[in-house]
């Protein structure tokens, strides 16, 4: 007997497991080393659906061969106008303390919080999403084009993982709740590092991530510990919430479902967020950091990263990072090598 989502849907009706959404901007030379490596088994991604946000480099000619392939579906944000502007948030958030860089937040007539939303092209990715393609995919993932999902060797794929929130669900949610059903999961975010902080040379033509990169910032300096941008999100489509965005770090869900969050040895996120230095400065000369309503958080932001980096960097025998190296560097250029040749 084939179990059931929040509408209703028979699990064996989706086209896809599991699809990933996304929204960029000049990420072209990024792209096939990120779409490579989740469509591998061991993560196995099986649609992608992003959203452009105004790109002027070659993005349409370096989707080309997926589009084709039918596994990428290329959508301008452009298109999703009018955008939102606010989002209604829980009540209690009302009343925290912000910080000079936050965004507005009030009471409207209704007694609803309602707050002004820093990047809502993001929101509108997150609708537009879940609500023309969710009925295709049982599970959506919101990961950026600088976010590569982590496994443990114990799991032969990301499918594994959801099988068995998908089955805790239909048992009754295993939060010792019943009236929580399981149907999100939070993914622990790991900062990668750059091999120089000081470097800000172009990166050489055609290298990967992935084996260029092995260290990983030391978790002590992260944010870790009640950071709220520290996580990503895999949903369940049909249980976002239709007026409680939330964020894109904590998509919101229908009264009645919830996040797991699995251990960070299990599934994580590494998260090359600066890549090269040279990369890294580039993010300073983009629209959402000049010209978004959320531009001066995002500056504020970037420049904390740019410390958090030269931090580890100064410090000592290696305390500001620990050595990481993904496993599945050897299979990736493999795959790369048969794909784009």
């Amino acid at each position: 007997m084939a179990m059931s989502g929040a509408g209703g849907k028979a699990l064996n009706t989706y086209r896809y497991n599991l699809a990933m959404v996304t929204v960029l901007q000049n990420e072209a030379p990024f792209l096939p080393e990120w779409l490579e490596y989740h469509m591998l088994y061991t993560v196995g991604v099986e649609h992608f659906y992003l959203y452009d946000d105004g790109s002027t480099d070659e993005l349409a000619a370096t989707l080309a061969p997926y589009v084709a392939a039918d596994l990428v579906t290329l959508t301008n944000v452009s298109s999703l106008a009018p955008l939102p502007t606010t989002t209604e948030i829980p009540l209690e958030e009302c009343n925290e303390a912000r910080g000079e860089n936050d965004m507005p937040r009030w009471l409207d007539a209704a007694g609803r919080c309602i707050k002004r939303l820093p990047f809502p092209q993001q929101v509108a990715v997150v609708y537009h999403a879940t609500r023309t393609y969710g009925h295709l995919a049982r599970w959506m993932a919101f990961f950026d084009v600088d976010e590569f999902v982590r496994l443990s060797p114990r799991y032969d794929s990301i499918h594994r993982v959801l099988e068995h929130i998908g089955a805790t669900a239909a048992q009754g949610g295993g939060l010792g709740n019943g009236s929580l059903q399981l149907v999100g999961l939070l993914l622990d975010s790991s900062v990668m590092l750059p091999r120089s902080a000081n470097d800000t040379k172009p990166p050489p033509g055609g290298a990967l991530l992935t084996s260029h990169f092995v260290r990983q910032l030391n978790p002590s300096m992260s944010g870790a510990g009640g950071c709220k941008t520290c996580f990503k999100c895999v949903v369940q489509p049909a249980w976002v919430h239709p007026e409680r965005y939330g964020a894109i770090h904590r998509i919101g869900l229908r009264r009645g479902g919830a996040y797991a969050m699995p251990a960070q040895s299990d599934l994580g996120l590494l998260h090359f967020r600066y890549r090269w230095m040279h990369t890294f400065e580039q993010r300073l000369r983009r629209k959402y950091v000049s010209n978004s309503s959320g531009a001066a958080l995002k500056r504020v932001q970037l420049s904390r990263w740019l410390q958090v980096a030269r931090d580890a960097e100064a410090l000592s025998h290696g305390r500001g990072y620990v050595l990481q190296q993904l496993t599945l560097t050897l299979t990736l250029t493999l795959t790369l090598t048969l794909t784009l040749t």
